[in-house]
């Protein structure tokens, strides 16, 4: 008897139809997000991760194929899930924030996704997923950069929550920032650079505007909108650099104050974690979680690679957080400057010493010490670096910690 072959359609979920399909979904994401205008760094563990977030909301269309021919109809609908996802992560991605929005992309995605499975065979869709991928890997080849021919391009790097008393660069007996410390070698190093502010926003506030949160009408969580201010962003613009802005701590991008003169402040979390872990954070009421350093250079690069102006100086401000709690440092680190000590020891919400809930003793206060010395170091190690060498950097460049003092922002905004 002569063996006889079939296809097997698309629109008949089974195991192969969505790993193909989560497949393709992940290939169209690399494809979208690295021709989008917003800084987009993957990695073989992010596309993995992705892969597995997109299976698993096709589990429901499984889930229904299963019961049987009576809910093959509703079991294809359901094939376009991870679609509605993807087009909903886009849009996050790139800023949009609003609910509705969202939710109309997702209604877009859903259907055209649920279209495309079911028109094709398993055949038409390994064909189509092999072809995205080989786009996707296209698309990550970048032309150098060409360094800019009107004036220098401004890096300003920010290191949020970070002491310059447990930097090396600064005397800090530890070599918690060698990187910092060979750059320190060749710049200029300011050892009284003195915060305005004891936390993110009005700091930042002050290093952007070059004004005390107080003449900002800073009330502990807002600016007075009476006040007026300008940015080194807006100041920068007006030279002819493009500004722009990536922020590994959420604070900085929640804040439309400090948005004010880029023409776009991304927040790393938007930009690196996946929609559907943001979805369930929400569902969890799980806090925001800030971006990882490596992360956040990654970004950088892209966006030097990809999206800067050629020919053209521009404006990058990088904000990292890596030394904030909870104190949980890589284990290399953890092996070099707190052996021995368990991550466990130290509340993740430090303000529970403050309030009395837990007690301050000093095996506390030591351990806490040695895992933000190790919290210091991961993202200053020389595979991540923060060395200026793209074609048109500024040349002098200036170390120090978060903190500035706000008569010098101003000044080196008009006379860059």
């Amino acid at each position: 008897m002569a063996a006889r072959t079939s296809t097997v359609r698309v629109s008949d979920p089974s195991y192969a139809v969505l790993a193909l399909t989560a497949t393709l979904v992940t290939a169209l994401r690399l494809v979208a997000r690295s021709v989008a205008p917003f800084p987009y760094a993957p990695r073989l563990e992010d596309l993995a991760l992705s892969f597995l977030l997109y299976a698993l909301s096709l589990t429901p269309a499984l889930t229904v194929a299963l019961l049987g021919p009576r809910f093959a109809r509703l079991a294809r609908l359901l094939l376009g899930t991870p679609f509605g996802l993807l087009a909903m992560s886009l849009l996050f991605a790139g800023g949009y924030s609003s609910r509705n929005v969202l939710i109309a992309a997702g209604l877009v995605g859903f259907p055209a996704g649920a279209l495309l499975c079911r028109v094709g065979s398993t055949r038409s869709l390994a064909a189509t997923t092999a072809l995205v991928l080989v786009l996707g890997a296209g698309t990550r080849l970048r032309p150098a950069a060409t360094a800019p021919k009107h004036g220098p391009s401004v890096l300003f790097v920010v290191l949020d929550t970070t002491a310059t008393g447990h930097l090396s660069a600064y005397g800090y007996a530890k070599p918690t920032t060698p990187t910092l410390d060979a750059l320190a070698q060749r710049s200029l190093v300011y050892r009284r650079a003195v915060s305005p502010a004891s936390w993110t926003v009005p700091a930042h506030a002050s290093m952007f505007s070059g004004l005390y949160p107080s003449e900002l009408g800073f009330d502990g969580s807002s600016f007075s909108p009476q006040h007026e201010r300008g940015s080194v962003a807006s100041d920068l613009e007006a030279s002819g650099r493009t500004a722009y802005a990536i922020a590994a701590n959420p604070l900085v991008g929640r804040n439309a104050a400090l948005r004010a003169g880029y023409r776009a402040l991304w927040r790393g979390d938007h930009l690196t974690r996946p929609f559907l872990l943001r979805l369930l954070d929400g569902l969890r009421w799980r806090e925001e979680v800030p971006t990882r350093g490596d992360q956040i250079t990654d970004l950088a690069l892209d966006w030097l690679d990809r999206l800067a102006p050629r020919g053209k100086p521009w404006f990058l401000f990088l904000n990292y957080v890596d030394p904030h709690v909870p104190y949980r440092p890589p284990q290399r680190e953890r092996d070099e400057f707190a052996p021995g000590v368990h991550p466990d020891l130290v509340a993740d919400l430090t303000q529970r010493y403050g309030s009395g809930r837990r007690p301050l003793t000093p095996e506390v206060t030591a351990a806490m010490r040695a895992l933000y010395d190790a919290r210091s170091r991961p993202w200053t190690a020389p595979s991540v670096g923060c060395s200026t060498s793209s074609p048109g950097a500024a040349t002098t460049r200036r170390t120090s910690s978060s903190s500035s003092p706000p008569t010098t922002a101003r000044r080196s905004a008009s006379t860059a």
